[in-house]
């Protein structure tokens, strides 16, 4: 039997669907060996490795369990919520940093003494075990899932259990901090908008006694009536005095009674209109549009500091019960609990991918090979030549 007999695929054959399946054909007894073997070694391969548990806990926004006034408005009245901006991502992407502080990976090694269980010497070798260790992902559904890796079942459990005792805990200590300082800040602003009132307080009540102010939009229509009155009576006096100086005799004491009346009538009406008595009850009319502009920003002060307490009081207390709050406002919908099943390796499918790669390769070799073969020969022969 010649050599293209031999070798189908030698040099100057067309690699035809016959031609291959006639090469595997001739050297199936090497694929089955090759195959065999590689299955046999992964086999053993995959019994070799480490088994792995996985154990994971599941949180959810605390926006999405405590509808309160900041969720409502950066949750509900975002245009961008839907698209993953609002307060929910915000709230994970937090969580997701504290689990990835050195502070909060630091306590676990320290707690659960990861330096001996890792055989390192160094805190740094422990924390590149622990990453490798641990995945952190967000659902399509929003939430924070955290999955614990490790070879002994109840050690991966503890070490779930570990770090949401530990985002819990720090969150508890982020909330009292927090509350401290926002009840610090209020309470000085509180303290500062109270002496500002005092102040304004003191300004109005001087304002009230030099200018007679005691509620002006009460007292302007009295001032009109007095001023109307006054008037009247100034005529009424006019007319009585004229009538009586052109009938009397001169010297007459009724004239006189009856001019010192007018005159009278007259200081006052001036007294109104002028302010010449500045301890009257009645504004001065002549200052009345200064007077109405001062008094107005009085008022406007003070109803603008007394609503800014009314504000900050509630305020200051929302900040009492955050420090003083121990539990962490954590929504947890999974624990972490005990696995039954390992998550891997998965020793089928190394069996199988390692068994097909096996027979995929020395099928392409065996097809090749005589014209790889036949190729250096060519090349040999020319060398010589």
């Amino acid at each position: 039997m010649n050599d293209t007999t031999e070798n189908p695929g030698a040099e100057g054959r067309e690699l035809t669907g016959l031609i291959i399946i006639m090469s595997i054909w001739r050297n199936r007894r090497l694929i089955a060996r090759n195959v065999v073997g590689m299955a046999i070694l992964s086999v053993i391969t995959a019994l070799l490795l480490p088994v792995w548990f996985v154990s994971q806990f599941t949180i959810l926004p605390a926006s999405l369990g405590n509808q309160d006034i900041l969720s409502g408005i950066m949750g509900i009245g975002n245009p961008l919520a839907g698209l993953g901006f609002g307060v929910s991502s915000e709230e994970l992407n937090g969580y997701i940093s504290i689990l990835k502080s050195r502070e909060v990976r630091d306590h676990i090694i320290t707690e659960f003494d990861l330096l001996e269980d890792y055989d390192v010497k160094t805190i740094e070798d422990a924390l590149f075990i622990l990453d490798e260790r641990i995945d952190i992902n967000i659902s399509d559904e929003g939430a924070l899932r955290i999955a614990l890796m490790d070879r002994d079942p109840q050690a991966a459990k503890a070490l779930a259990e570990g770090f949401l005792n530990a985002l819990g805990q720090t969150m508890t200590d982020l909330g009292h901090a927090m509350g401290q300082h926002q009840k610090r800040f209020i309470a000085s602003r509180i303290a500062a908008v109270e002496t500002e009132l005092v102040q304004i307080e003191e300004e109005l009540k001087e304002f009230t006694r030099e200018y007679g102010t005691f509620d002006l939009p009460a007292q302007i229509p009295v001032v009109m009536e007095k001023l109307v009155e006054m008037e009247i009576q100034l005529i009424q006096a006019e007319i009585e005095y004229s009538v009586a100086s052109s009938n009397a005799y001169q010297g007459d004491p009724a004239v006189a009674i009856l001019l010192s009346q007018r005159d009278e009538i007259r200081k006052q009406l001036d007294g109104i209109i002028h302010g010449k008595s500045r301890n009257n009850i009645i504004p001065n009319l002549e200052l009345l549009p200064d007077i109405s502009v001062q008094y107005a920003r009085f008022q406007r002060g003070v109803l603008i500091l007394a609503t800014l307490l009314e504000y900050l009081y509630p305020q200051l207390e929302q900040a009492r019960l955050k420090e003083a709050k121990d539990e962490p406002t954590l929504q947890i919908l999974d624990y972490p609990k005990l696995p039954q099943k390992k998550a891997k390796p998965h020793r089928s499918v190394i069996v199988i991918s390692a068994t097909m790669f096996s027979l995929l390769t020395t099928c392409v070799w065996v097809v090749f090979r005589p014209r790889l073969e036949a190729t250096i020969e060519a090349l040999k022969a020319m060398g010589a030549g």
